[in-house]
């Protein structure tokens, strides 16, 4: 097998070594030292194995072999590097990529370029402006203007791709399904917004509660009306609160302000603008009810989106060449691959976690079978596309 294992798992380890915590979690967000000197270490091996190594504009890492016929678009395999969970979250994806890379370098002669695209950020970062790993041309601008701590801002992101594949972790298999792996088929569509619920100035704490118009107790149960409401659709409906921000924030007085964020997603277009309309209704009828004012923002808009049917079947036949089962499933999550999936085709490979633990290494996804399958699709692309 040209994968070799060991190398990988090697690799691993010593990335697994920075930014350790505990026994077997990992830390390194992006732009912190930990995550610094994990990209550096990821350039480091890319020079090892006789890669370039270019940075766009957003800090995003593109580790290239050129190809016979380096004019070609390239087969590009990408994931983020910054690590808030276990061990080889998501160092895992971004080390496969580069396994694929020196293995097919040392089994054939690439015809057309190869990369790894390690992106700078997916969630957590001390700089909440930052989107450095959307920022792809023509779909969103720089996350920022002037480089932070490190010269990571260059150069512009890949204009074409022949392939995106992104390799993610994921959680372990719904009980009764038994599949460790999924081809991520499509990515729900995602409706923001931003809910305030404002009443007088807030009410110091001799006041009788009975008194009190407080939107703190109104934001509570427009929350809990809202999960039961969606609890009873018994659908592929996902509400989520996030962020809560509470004005003013003294100990003995209630809020005069409370804003929180909500994310709505489904896979139907129409039926997510249904829930939205339902969501806002809900928000509406609770403010009147307890007397409060409602603030009502739409924030963002993105309509769900489908992979590559042809990435998809190349992905399908390496599994059931290797006898692997895996299932198909809908992602949740607007990250990288549905802002790539702009440019051209695209698809998501998961590897389950076993147990559900993100933190110890035996519990983690079957390393071997899920690089194999990512370097025999790759095999396909190049013969197919």
């Amino acid at each position: 097998m040209p994968v070799k294992l060991e190398r990988l798992k090697q690799r691993l380890g010593e990335m697994a070594d920075i930014g350790k915590v505990r026994q077997d979690g990992t830390s390194s967000l992006s732009l912190m030292n930990e995550e610094i000197e994990a990209r550096v270490l990821f350039m480091k091996w890319v020079g090892e194995v006789g890669g370039k190594v270019r940075i766009d504009d957003s800090g995003n890492i593109h580790a290239r072999i050129e190809g016979s016929n380096p004019d070609k678009a390239p087969i590009v395999l990408g994931s983020h590097l910054e690590r808030k969970t276990g061990t080889f979250c998501d160092a895992l994806s971004m080390l496969a990529g580069l396994e694929v890379l020196e293995s097919l370098k040392e089994e054939v002669e690439l015809s057309q370029p190869f990369e790894v695209v390690l992106f700078m950020n997916e969630t957590e970062t001390p700089y909440p402006a930052m989107v450095p790993r959307e920022t792809v041309p023509g779909i969103f601008s720089k996350g920022l203007d002037e480089p932070v701590r490190i010269d990571f801002h260059r150069k512009k992101a890949v204009e074409e791709v022949e392939a995106f594949i992104s390799l993610h972790i994921g959680p372990k298999p719904v009980p009764g399904e038994a599949a460790p792996f999924d081809i991520v088929t499509s990515v729900q569509g995602t409706s923001w917004h931003s809910v305030e619920f404002i009443s007088l100035p807030g009410c110091k704490g001799m006041v009788p509660v009975s008194s009190r118009k407080d939107p703190l107790v109104t934001a509570v149960k427009a929350v809990k009306r809202i999960k039961q409401w969606i609890s009873g659709l018994e659908d592929e409906t996902i509400v989520t609160f996030g962020k809560i921000h509470k004005v003013p924030g003294a100990t003995d007085r209630s809020p005069c302000s409370i804003t929180f964020s909500l994310d709505v997603k489904h896979p139907v277009e129409a039926v997510l603008r249904q829930r939205m309309v339902h969501v806002e209704e809900i928000i509406r009828n609770v403010a009147e009810e307890d007397a409060v004012e409602s603030v009502w923002e739409d924030v963002s808009f993105l309509p769900p989106v489908a992979f590559s049917e042809t990435l998809i079947s190349l992905v399908k036949e390496s599994y059931n060449d290797r006898g692997i089962d895996y299932r198909e499933s809908v992602g949740s999550s607007i990250h990288d691959t549905y802002i790539w999936n702009q440019m051209d085709k695209t698809v998501v490979v998961s590897a389950s976690i076993l147990s559900g633990e993100y933190k110890k290494k035996e519990d983690w996804c079957d390393i071997e079978k899920t690089v194999v399958v990512i370097e025999d699709t790759v095999k396909k692309i190049m013969r197919c596309l």
